[in-house]
């Protein structure tokens, strides 16, 4: 019986390469640092380091490894069609692989990051598109240098699961007609897989982006990531562009295998809350994103958006928020000038930064592209309350101010603030520290940001620092230098 299992194996011949000893002063005898230095100067010129490949085993490794396939680009279909018939296997348990007839590349591992553009739609070939609702136009896709959808939907399955080094997959130009499969296979009830073969290990992707066709906002599906959850049990990052996150729909497609997406990045996403509509029907987190703990805000586009962050706090996982504080919605726009709308958003930062009910389990606030130390007021100039003033104490503070702010955001545990890249200028006065008088004030010295010592930020800061002494501050630079840093007495 053994015989005739052995009588079809394919004869492997090992071929050992044996190790080249170089000359001292040898281009190859450099040390591997310096050796990627000198590549560098030529990483642009594709067809010289295919030549420079060519010469010798070593180089050929570096090359590949380094610069050709650590990160890939398709433009088309078609150019990912010509990869996938030269690197990747056709069926992955083929019995022809089983012998060593199929293999994939042994380049496939030096993939590091795969973006793909314009990938093909479903019924590609002829298919309707409306034009403002009304118009149908029928249009013919299929041309030469378009993919059919099965082949390009298998050889990108067949990528992930040989691409073992991959971290980041981008997709962008997506089409309003293309999806992924929506069948989501929990590998985990198969019978073979549980009792019989040993447990996959579990695998994690770092990134995954998807952007929508230029002019489009497209309503975001789980079968725009169905095929890549199939093969990575965890996303660590997954960031949306030009997408609309509908709540209600979300919320219905069910997913039987787990999958954890641990940050939710969404730019220019615009958000469709479905809370009005059953107002009597208790919100649930949908299962896509029923283990993220950290949702990053960019490019808000409207004051709907941050309800975002209600809706993914419904996991009672959220930890960590970030808000692109350069959006234009938390803006005034008078002719040339724009201020920050206190008035409107003091409260709203007072809500999440509460650590009350849905936002208890919130650990860390991050303020991107901070700009607002310009609205520091001056301090020696306010006026003291009259006594009919002091009376009045039914009258309420208000809350539009930028120290108001600062207190706020003083009741959260963590805060970071990341300066936008052009630095804010202040004014240190004698007086008081800091005004927002003119640059000709002869009792103030003008200063950027960047440049302040300890003892200016413990003044700018006062209402943050004062207001909780167990809140972690740090303030970074655009370029996430540290620049000011207070922990609490924990």
């Amino acid at each position: 019986m053994r015989k005739y299992q052995l009588m079809g194996r394919k004869k492997v011949v090992l071929r050992t390469r044996g190790s080249v000893d170089y000359a001292r002063y040898h281009l190859l005898s450099l040390p591997y640092e310096i050796l990627l230095q000198i590549l560098d100067q030529i990483k642009d010129d594709i067809r010289a380091l295919l030549n420079l490949s060519l010469s010798c085993f070593k180089l050929n490794t570096i090359i590949n490894k380094t610069y050709l396939y650590k990160n890939l680009t398709f433009k088309n279909p078609y150019q990912f069609s010509k990869f996938s018939q030269y690197h990747l296997p056709i069926v992955k348990s083929s019995f022809s692989r089983k012998l060593g007839l199929d293999e994939s590349s042994s380049k496939i591992n030096y993939i590091q990051s795969v973006h793909l553009i314009n990938p093909p739609p479903k019924d590609s070939s002829n298919y309707k598109t409306s034009i403002a609702g009304s118009y149908g136009v029928e249009t013919n896709h299929r041309t030469d240098n378009q993919l059919n959808y099965s082949h390009f939907i298998q050889s990108f399955i067949s990528l992930l699961n040989e691409a073992f080094g991959l971290k980041t997959i981008q997709i962008s130009e997506i089409s309003p007609h293309f999806t992924f499969p929506d069948e989501i296979t929990n590998n985990d009830h198969n019978y073979l897989t549980r009792h019989i073969k040993r447990p996959k290990p579990k695998r994690v992707l770092p990134n995954l982006i998807l952007k929508g066709q230029t002019g489009w906002t497209l309503p975001f599906k789980v079968s725009h990531i169905s095929s890549i959850i199939n093969i990575y049990d965890t996303i660590e990052n997954l960031s949306l562009y030009n997408f609309v996150i509908n709540e209600s729909k979300l919320i219905e497609y069910s997913i039987q295998k787990p999958i954890s997406i641990i940050t939710l990045t969404l730019n220019a996403c615009l958000f469709l809350d479905s809370s009005s509509k059953k107002q009597n029907c208790k919100r649930i987190a949908p299962d896509v994103f029923s283990q993220t703990s950290c949702l990053q805000l960019f490019n808000i586009q409207t004051v709907q958006d941050l309800s975002a962050i209600d809706f993914v706090k419904l996991n009672s996982k959220l930890l960590c928020i970030v808000i692109d504080f350069d959006s234009k919605i938390f803006f005034e726009f008078n002719s040339q000038d724009k201020h920050f709308n206190f008035s409107r958003y003091n409260n709203f930062f007072k809500l999440i930064c509460s650590g009350q009910g849905g936002y208890s389990t919130l650990q860390e606030i991050v303020l991107l592209n901070f700009d607002l130390f310009d609205c520091y007021g001056h301090i020696h100039n306010i006026r003291e309350p009259t006594l009919d003033e002091q009376d009045d104490n039914w009258i309420e503070t208000p809350t539009d101010k930028f120290h108001q702010l600062l207190s706020h955001l003083s009741r959260t545990k963590n805060l970071t603030i990341i300066l936008k890249e052009t630095e804010s200028v202040v004014h240190k006065c004698v007086k008081c520290g800091f005004t927002t008088g003119d640059r000709d004030d002869p009792f103030s010295d003008v200063k950027t940001i960047g440049t302040l010592n300890r003892t200016e930020w413990s003044i700018l800061l006062d209402p943050l620092l004062s207001g909780n002494k167990k809140c972690n501050v740090k303030i970074l630079d655009h370029s996430l230098n540290s620049v000011y840093t207070r922990l609490s007495d924990q």
